[in-house]
């Protein structure tokens, strides 16, 4: 995963943003969330788990976090580097944990299969869509 997460960041990364621009480049995260969702939904097997485990790891490192630290640009230098290395360590570190406290929940303390965590993922994404899209729309 690492592999790919460095060759995505040195040949494609730049590429994309330059291509696309930080607001789309964005949108390659949730894509492949919601490629792998939709995998293991209709086929729970291993390599729908690889893939989607593959594709969370090596897009959140390289285009996602791009886009993320294109975004904070705007903010002054010693704000950033203040809460850059909070954001990066504190506050992903406490969301991966509560994120897997939460599978953990749904999985084994609920007793459902993986399926309905693929069906919870597909909603979050259409939801986050849904506000995404509408934002948009709301005039200034």
């Amino acid at each position: 995963m690492n592999l790919v997460s460095l060759f995505i960041q040195l040949f494609v990364t730049r590429r994309v943003v330059g291509l696309f621009g930080v607001g789309t480049s964005l949108f390659f995260l949730p894509a492949g969330i919601l490629l792998g969702a939709t995998a293991i939904f209709f086929a729970p097997e291993l390599w729908a788990a690889i893939f989607l485990k593959i594709n969370d790891g090596s897009l959140k490192q390289s285009i996602n976090k791009a886009g993320i630290e294109l975004l904070a640009l705007p903010i002054p230098t010693d704000v950033k580097n203040q809460t850059k290395s909070f954001i990066d360590v504190v506050v992903d570190s406490i969301a991966s944990g509560l994120g897997g406290l939460m599978l953990l929940l749904v999985v084994i303390g609920m007793g459902l299969p993986t399926q309905y965590v693929s069906v919870l993922i597909l909603m979050l994404l259409q939801m986050v869509l849904w506000i995404v899209l509408h934002a948009k729309s709301i005039p200034e």
